[in-house]
């Protein structure tokens, strides 16, 4: 996504407001086009870690320079079956319109990059798993591309604006969003990929409202969600009815970090109006996926940029302002719970994933992998 000013951590709210300036009026686009993925020179084993104990850049700054007089910026990313996958769009250099955009992919022990799509508009919302990939254009539908098939279209419901992908499971079925101003626009659907439609997860009444401007969290099994302002609520995937994991507490936020295979991981701060990353240090606490007691863990300053290993919990700090930096930072599950740096300055990244190897990070000019250490 093209992002304008300090980016605030929340897809969805920013998405949101910046989708319903480009929507309006906008018409179909047919263009996209995707090229035949070439066999890379050096396939990746996802098997083999052999990263760098230093940072390093696996896009290279040729990659920029080809879209000289444009300016050539990333904007998500994912990382799937030895390969990370980006997206990015090119600025008009006078006018600082979207001039087009595309899909590359790069493997994660660094090596040539691969074109996946190119794309006359921006590419938003990638994702990626098990050698599928989801992704929007400036229209309104999501695209679905097998990599060993030709990509289809999920469209829009009518009378919707837009359509956010949020998740892929491992059957491959997609979860989107219908942006809206009812509490129910802020339940996921689902994209059935073998019926080859829509199917309405949640069953039941709205007790609880979830929060419309906090981007749920997904595993193959639960949807969690912020409720009303800061209860902390479950949906089954297979559908069905809210959970609350978490009550409300008076005025506090809750902001949703990430999962791991047994708990769901958030901090809260004093309610503000609008969901920020913290500007004092904030409490990150653990709840189980079931429900159960509520664990608090360490006073730091998490930004949305999190994902959790066996081991560790991985976080970009957040910061006030554009210039200070934003070291990653990690704790372990176990023992000692002293925070650690892992890079002393991130560069500004807004996104961050792993895989059994590597640490990886995204800024609008670079992707970062790192080996991981005990």
């Amino acid at each position: 996504m093209k992002f304008i000013g300090i980016y605030v951590g929340h897809k969805i709210a920013a998405a949101r407001a910046m989708r319903l300036v480009i929507l309006i009026g906008l018409v179909w686009w047919t263009g996209c086009s995707t090229r035949a993925l070439e066999t890379p020179s050096v396939p990746p084993d996802p098997g083999r870690c052999s990263g760098s104990k230093n940072p390093v850049s696996l896009v290279p700054a040729s990659f920029f320079a080809q879209a000289a007089p444009q300016m050539r910026k990333l904007d998500e990313f994912a990382v799937d079956g030895g390969y990370v996958y980006f997206s990015y769009h090119d600025d008009d250099a006078h006018t600082t319109n979207v001039v087009g955009g595309g899909i590359g992919r790069v493997p994660t022990n660094g090596g040539p990059i691969e074109a996946v799509l190119t794309s006359p508009t921006g590419v938003f919302f990638l994702h990626a798993r098990n050698g599928v990939l989801t992704w929007q254009t400036e229209n309104t539908s999501i695209q679905v591309r097998d990599l060993s098939n030709t990509p289809h279209s999920i469209h829009a419901p009518s009378g919707a604006l837009d359509m956010l992908p949020q998740y892929i499971d491992g059957a491959g079925d997609v979860y989107f969003q219908v942006p809206g101003t009812l509490a129910a626009d802020a339940i996921p659907k689902k994209w059935d990929h073998v019926a080859q439609q829509t199917v309405e997860i949640y069953r039941g009444s709205l007790s609880v409202v979830p929060h419309l401007n906090v981007e749920p969290v997904f595993t193959d099994e639960q949807i969690f969600f912020v409720g009303h302002i800061s209860a902390i609520m479950s949906l089954p995937t297979a559908g069905g009815t809210f959970t609350t994991l978490v009550p409300d507490t008076a005025g506090m936020t809750t902001s949703l970090l990430g999962v791991d295979a047994e708990r769901i991981y958030f901090y809260q701060d004093p309610a503000a109006g609008i969901m920020l990353p913290p500007r004092m240090p904030a409490l990150i606490q653990a709840v189980p996926k079931t429900g159960g007691a509520t664990t608090s863990l360490v006073r730091a300053l998490p930004s949305s940029a999190f994902v959790a290993d066996d081991k560790y919990l991985y976080w970009v700090q957040s910061a006030d302002n554009l210039t200070a930096p934003r070291p990653v930072q990690r704790l372990a599950k176990t023992g000692d719970q002293t925070i650690q740096t892992v890079a002393a300055d991130s560069g500004g990244a807004y996104a961050i994933a792993a895989d059994a190897c590597n640490l990886y990070w995204l800024t609008q000019q670079a992707v970062t992998a790192l080996a991981k250490q005990p």
